[in-house]
């Protein structure tokens, strides 16, 4: 059971990390170190886990490969699980909602870059906000210049 599996996995990779295990739909969740992202919770969705960041953030992670019997997807799964949430929890994921909160998504952070500030988006790390850029702050299309 994937269940069962990610408990397992979340206990052995993460030893320090405060996870509050759960039974139900919800196999585990976190309360973020800042008020802009989590809390993190971690759900069983049957063939795969679904992973929200925050209230309306969240990944699906499925493994739908032909060939593989359901404990190899089962281990394909919770691994990636495991990735995302290490990169997560050392701010190498970038948090990204619109301001009102009704839409966003995720993007990772190649390691030793710092995120781009948005104009658009609502951006943060698992630790912390980040700046928003000013909208006179965007790039500007550089101007054709007149043949003469």
């Amino acid at each position: 059971m994937i269940r069962d599996r990610l408990i397992a996995a979340l206990k052995e990779r993460f030893p320090g990390v405060a996870f509050e295990f759960r039974d139900g739909e919800v196999v585990a969740s976190l309360e973020s170190p800042h008020p802009e992202a989590g809390p993190l919770a971690i759900c069983d969705g049957g063939d795969e886990v679904i992973v929200f960041v925050d209230p309306t953030v969240h990944m699906h992670f499925g493994c739908y490969q032909d060939g593989l019997t359901s404990d190899q997807k089962e281990s394909k799964i919770v691994g990636d699980v495991l990735a995302f949430i290490g990169d997560l929890l050392a701010d190498r994921v970038v948090i990204q909602r619109l301001g009102s909160g009704w839409a966003g998504g995720v993007k990772k952070l190649e390691i030793g870059k710092e995120p781009s500030p948005s104009w658009f988006w609502k951006q943060s790390l698992w630790s912390r906000t980040l700046e928003k850029k000013k909208a006179n702050q965007a790039s500007q299309p550089t101007p054709l210049k007149r043949r003469g």
